[in-house]
């Protein structure tokens, strides 16, 4: 089957499985984001965060990506820069090289500074000593402060600040969404060929990455050709901003749900925080089957239990987003309660707690539910959405 064949029918545009060669140049060469040794500067840097504060505005300085994944779809070609663990998971992730023997894939998306390679490091961390068989990648979703001068740099896709956590296309050079880069990951994942031992792919957002991976999660259009396969899939999503709600029901005052009323925000329910207004990638689709969809996929929530900071720098201030709840914490507890409402009957999603975690994803991967959400580890039950909501938090 081609990869345009594997496309739901509603989604044209993505493009057919292409061999793609990831050049390993040495340094001093003009591929501008060559490969680097290892992200153990960034681990070192990122184990000096304390429980229970907001550390979003630190961060390391990034080494050059470990290479590039190539997106070919029917928009166009670009570049990805990605940092790998280890390093020749990229060669495979582009169809080349040594097969790879990995029985779990952990994309990893980073929050709004786009620091891939720190919380690459953070997963890394959170996977402790079971490394044989996992593969970690983090793709960095690029603006165009992230590029160096030169036409090493002519084929990376960019976005405008932020607007690729919305699922929104690249600026350049080629109209490609970000969803269009996730799907094209996954395919490559499941590529027999390349990964033959391969039995699951998590991804996994915190933050800005969270949002993304929330609203993909419901909207992508290539679960179930990955499915076909035999690998199945997970969605972890880490302290998002605002989640993407399928009808005009939002959290009350009061703790329950009601229709919201839009003379207070008539922006409400557009795209990011609901369908109105959708992108090409996401438009003209049944939002009920959608809804059914999603809270019968493998769904985790992390929240950390300090990321209640109603005023952070970085929290969506606008009344979309204060529709959804207060801070962070408790725009994730009221989402969760929103599916247990809509969906009694299918829902099978989880969450968890980071207890003392601020707005950090180090504190929020490496704690107990983390380390069981990402790789199933022992040390945290995660609770099902279909039960008790976490503990309300003012």
């Amino acid at each position: 089957m081609s990869r345009l064949q594997a496309r739901a029918p509603h989604a044209p545009r993505i493009a057919v499985l292409a061999a793609a060669v990831l050049s390993m140049c040495a340094a001093g060469t003009a591929w501008a984001d060559g490969p680097v040794d290892s992200i153990k500067q960034v681990a070192a840097a990122s184990r000096g965060k304390k429980p229970g504060k907001d550390t979003e505005a630190a961060s390391a300085p990034a080494p050059a990506p470990t290479g590039r994944f190539v997106v070919r779809t029917t928009a166009g070609v670009g570049d990805m820069p990605v940092y790998a663990w280890p390093a020749q998971a990229v060669d495979a992730l582009n169809h080349s090289g040594i097969p790879s023997t990995a029985t779990r894939a952990v994309i990893v998306v980073h929050g709004i500074r786009r620091n891939a390679a720190e919380e690459l490091a953070d997963v890394q961390r959170a996977m402790g000593k079971d490394r044989d068989n996992v593969i970690l990648i983090a793709p960095r979703f690029s603006e165009p402060a992230d590029l160096s001068s030169g036409g090493s740099s002519d084929r990376v896709l960019t976005w405008r600040k932020g607007n690729w956590s919305d699922g929104e296309p690249a600026t350049g050079p080629a109209a490609i969404s970000s969803f269009d880069v996730l799907d094209e990951m996954l395919m490559a994942l499941s590529d027999r060929a390349q990964f033959p031992a391969l039995r699951q792919i998590v991804v996994a957002g915190f933050s800005a990455g969270g949002q993304l991976v929330q609203r993909y999660a419901a909207v992508g259009s290539v679960f179930a050709a990955v499915e076909r396969t035999g690998v199945i899939l997970r969605w972890v999503v880490g302290d998002p901003g605002s989640l993407l709600y399928f009808d005009d029901i939002r959290p009350t005052a009061r703790g329950g749900f009601a229709p919201f009323r839009a003379a207070a925000c008539p922006a409400f329910n557009q795209w990011k925080y609901g369908f109105e207004q959708a992108p090409d990638y996401a438009a003209n689709r049944n939002v009920q089957w959608l809804a059914s969809d999603y809270a019968q996929r493998d769904v985790v929530y992390l929240l950390g239990g300090n990321d209640t900071n109603a005023l952070h720098p970085a929290l969506d201030k606008s009344c979309e987003g204060e529709a959804q709840g207060v801070h962070r914490y408790a725009r994730l507890r009221n989402f969760i309660g929103y599916m247990k409402a809509r969906e009694p009957q299918r829902l099978v999603h989880r969450w968890g707690v980071a207890p003392g975690a601020g707005h950090s994803a180090g504190q929020v991967y490496t704690s107990a539910c983390g380390k069981a959400a990402l790789f199933d580890s022992p040390g945290c039950t995660l609770n099902a959405a279909s039960g008790a909501l976490p503990a309300m938090i003012p």
